[in-house]
């Protein structure tokens, strides 16, 4: 057997190596004829022919490498994924569901349960793959869609679960009511993460008391909920609470709905995203936190959802604990009192979304502690600069140990300040920077030149910039301290194309390390969000 295969193997070849040999002794042929008319016409039935014969012949090619390749895998040298242990299997499959995106990120575990016996078998015995669920907001819950949530929690038990409610497409009917109240009661002590997402405020304001969310709260008066994502992105604000008085600052801005005290429930809670749907701002979701995400959506920045500088303090005071901080709602009613709340574990702090005019009154709220912190910082106006300069801005860097930073469209004057208000910043990502003296105007080549050296600084990156090689060895000069620099989506002028490796092939040196890389060099950082 095996010296049949050498022999025809040989034979294989030798006789592919001269029919390629013929095939283009005809094509040059036709090549060196002035026309198409000097071609003998008994020529042009073989070319045809030939065109089907190998066509053929890829076919029985194929059939042989398949024959091959399902031979090599019943090979003791190789393991085929149907072979593989069953541990390791089950961690494959963990790696392809956690790589799902978009709403129905539950949906995985079902297809690889359906492919054989054996991942059947596999699955069903893994309790990771079937932590998350998916529901609708509201709408019509059938029993198939219910039974297939408890498949699920029973599935992962006795793990956590991770439920994410979207949209739904009709309200509830009479008739299956009671199903989602009996299924969040059999799993609310077990729900570790609550997920509300893209729901309309029609949907809050009309259909919650019918919501999985309704009858999830009436059932947990206690339990293992840690993460709480809610958002909407609509311009109408939403404040949740037991009562419908709001504060007078609020009473035109946003809308509030009844749904009992949920101090009880949501006191456990210690990740919190809110995007224009809010737990009142006294309500115990605030106590305790390690994250704190408070965005405002949708609505624009004047006239959306604000908060008192009183009640900011409140919830910053009753979570000594965070280390993660995002915010980008106005502040009003702001008072005199100039004394910062202490935040002693604050290691992320994003303010991309919060303009110039109020950041001062933020900044002047919040006292870091000594750990390193990553900053998120958008230069939206010219405020911005004088921010930086005035002492507040200074006062707030001062009590502050930042070491990386990531900076959207930041300039080079501002950049210029970073050396004194940063003294320990070992990392910069600069976002929507123009780093190429053929881009912009004149004045360039001199601002750079202006720029005070940063001697401390051992990482930058350069996001979706303009970049050439005159300007950029200028910039790589005033961080002499600079091991690694990255670009990410950067232009390279004046060719006007995407920068490629060999562009910057004259920064390199024994010291510095220089990259284009293929994903976003803050992918991992903490400052922004990704699924708890």
């Amino acid at each position: 057997m095996v010296e049949e295969l050498n022999t025809t193997r040989s034979l294989l070849s030798d006789a592919l190596d001269r029919y390629l040999d013929a095939c283009l002794t005809i094509q040059q042929y036709h090549l060196e004829k002035r026309s198409l008319t000097d071609v003998p016409p008994e020529l042009s039935p073989h070319v045809e022919s030939e065109d089907r014969l190998t066509t053929e012949l890829e076919g029985k090619l194929r059939k042989a490498k398949a024959a091959m390749r399902w031979s090599r895998n019943c090979s003791p040298s190789l393991v085929p994924i149907h072979k593989l242990p069953s541990d390791l299997l089950a961690h494959i499959f963990l790696l392809v569901v956690n790589l799902q995106s978009g709403l129905d990120w539950s949906g995985s575990p079902e297809v690889l349960a359906h492919v054989c016996s054996r991942w059947r078998e596999v699955a069903l015995q893994f309790p990771l793959l079937w932590r998350f669920i998916s529901l609708p907001f509201t709408g019509s819950v059938e029993t198939p869609q219910v039974d297939r949530a408890a498949f699920f929690a029973s599935h992962a038990h006795p793990l956590h679960l991770y439920i994410r409610l979207n949209p739904g497409n009709r309200i509830f009917t009479t008739d299956n009511l009671d199903y989602p109240k009996a299924f969040a009661g059999t799993i609310a002590p077990h729900i570790r993460s609550l997920e509300v997402t893209s729901v309309t405020v029609n949907d809050f304001m009309e259909r919650y008391q019918r919501s999985f969310l309704a009858a999830y709260f009436a059932q947990c008066k206690s339990g293992a909920l840690e993460f709480l994502t809610l958002s909407h992105q609509e311009a109408d604000p939403i404040l949740f609470d037991i009562t419908t008085d709001l504060p007078e600052y609020m009473e035109s801005s946003c809308k509030a709905l009844i749904t009992g005290n949920l101090d009880q429930s949501l006191a456990p809670v210690t990740v919190l995203r809110a995007t224009g749907l809010y737990p009142i701002w006294t309500s115990k979701a605030y106590h305790g936190l390690v994250e704190l995400r408070l965005s405002r959506g949708g609505s624009s920045y004047y006239g959306g959802i604000s908060i008192s500088e009183k009640h900011l303090r409140g919830i910053l005071v009753a979570s000594p604990a965070l280390r993660i901080l995002e915010y980008s709602i106005a502040i009003v009613e702001v008072r005199s009192n100039r004394t910062p709340v202490p935040l002693d574990h604050l290691e992320s702090l994003n303010v991309l979304e919060m303009p110039s005019a109020q950041l001062g009154i933020f900044w002047r709220l919040l006292a870091p502690g000594s750990k390193p912190i990553q900053l998120a910082i958008h230069n939206d106006d010219s405020a911005f600069l004088h921010l930086l300069q005035n002492e507040g801005g200074r006062s707030f860097f001062a009590r502050s140990n930042v070491t990386s930073i990531y900076a959207k469209s930041l300039g080079y004057t501002c950049l210029s300040l970073l050396p004194d208000l940063c003294p320990h910043l070992k990392t910069l990502v600069l976002d929507g920077l123009a780093v190429a003296l053929s881009y912009r105007w004149p004045t360039l080549e001199t601002q750079i030149d202006s720029c005070t050296p940063h001697t401390q600084l051992e990482k930058l990156a350069i996001v979706g910039g303009f970049v050439d090689n005159d300007a950029l060895p200028k910039l790589v000069d005033k961080f002499p301290a600079l091991r690694n620099l990255s670009l990410w989506r950067c232009i390279y002028f004046p060719e006007f194309r995407a920068v490629q490796s060999g562009d910057t092939s004259n920064l390199v040196s024994t010291y510095l390390h220089v990259e284009v890389v293929d994903q976003d060099p803050v992918h991992d950082w903490e400052v922004f969000a990704d699924r708890p």
